[in-house]
């Protein structure tokens, strides 16, 4: 039997659903910088547009190596190097799914001493800057406590860290 085609489609759709990934996250473009936050405080803290379109191309790289090698197996036999192959790009599969979750889902939302957190499943909880405490984290992040349990975590890349910075500061729960 001839496998040819049928490899030829996958990789044809994996390419094709990682292209629409790709638009889809552009179409999805973030606010343009919210200059007033800090007399507002009103701003939306969200992963950059770059990370999800990197773990879009890292999917689509992973479906294909995956069915590379998932056709391999079947044409050589299922040896143990095939196998573990497989294995270590379904791995890699599950990991950029992962990722490219967290990335859409994961979002703050400050709204003056109201802050929306959604996670990776898309749960939303509710805090107020009363609430927690603000800890800086080896000048890489900035991390907010409930009774001592880290709640979320804000890296230094994004633009909106010194927004959310600033509010912490103002409502006294920074602590350096």
């Amino acid at each position: 039997m001839n496998y040819d085609y049928i490899e030829i489609t996958l990789f044809i759709c994996v390419v094709v659903i990682t292209i629409i990934l790709i638009v889809f996250n552009s179409k999805d473009k973030n606010k343009p910088r919210n200059t007033e936050a800090v007399d507002t405080g009103v701003f939306c803290i969200k992963e950059p547009r770059f990370v999800k379109n990197l773990f879009c191309v890292g999917w689509g790289v992973a479906s294909i190596c995956l069915i590379g090698s998932f056709f391999s197996c079947i044409w050589n036999g299922f040896t143990l190097g095939n196998i573990i192959t497989v294995l270590g790009f379904l791995c890699f599969e599950f990991f950029n799914l992962y990722c490219l979750l967290r990335t859409k889902n994961w979002k703050i939302s400050v709204n003056k001493e109201q802050i929306l957190y959604r996670n990776l499943f898309g749960v939303t909880k509710e805090y107020n800057f009363k609430e927690i405490l603000v800890k800086q984290k080896n000048n890489s992040a900035i991390v907010a406590y409930k009774d001592n349990k880290k709640v979320f975590s804000i890296g230094t890349e994004l633009i909106e860290y010194a927004d959310f910075l600033w509010w912490a500061v103002k409502y006294k729960v920074y602590v350096k």
